[in-house]
């Protein structure tokens, strides 16, 4: 059946999520749950001039949270705060409007 809801590439996605580590000494820590699902994420993030360099988290999520984990978390370290705002105006516009997808370090968001 979730064969049937998922693509062969977002079940791989959603298996594979690096980065489930707490950070010991964040410059951030953000905790969010969707109201949709029940997907719970917290995510820990240390930057310095604007670069993301580390990064770590605890995913409970679906399949479609777990894909999205793993694209931003494969791709985070070395991002800059400007990139991740795009991204996420991107992601936005994608969903709510009918844009284009995310480009650039975020790309593969696309599969949403």
């Amino acid at each position: 059946m979730i064969n049937k809801v998922y693509s062969d590439k977002i079940i791989k996605y959603a298996a594979n999520i690096p980065l489930q580590n707490r950070l010991e000494n964040p410059n951030s820590t953000v905790s969010k749950r969707s109201i949709f699902c029940g997907s719970h994420i917290e995510i820990d993030v240390t930057a310095k001039d604007q670069v993301i360099v580390e990064f770590g988290q605890t995913i409970k999520a679906c399949a479609l949270g777990s894909t999205v984990a793993t694209i931003v978390s494969s791709n985070v370290i070395g991002a800059t705060f400007d990139e991740i705002k795009l991204a996420h105006q991107q992601m936005l516009a994608m969903l709510k409007q009918g844009g284009k997808h995310p480009t650039g370090k975020f790309s593969e968001l696309m599969l949403l």
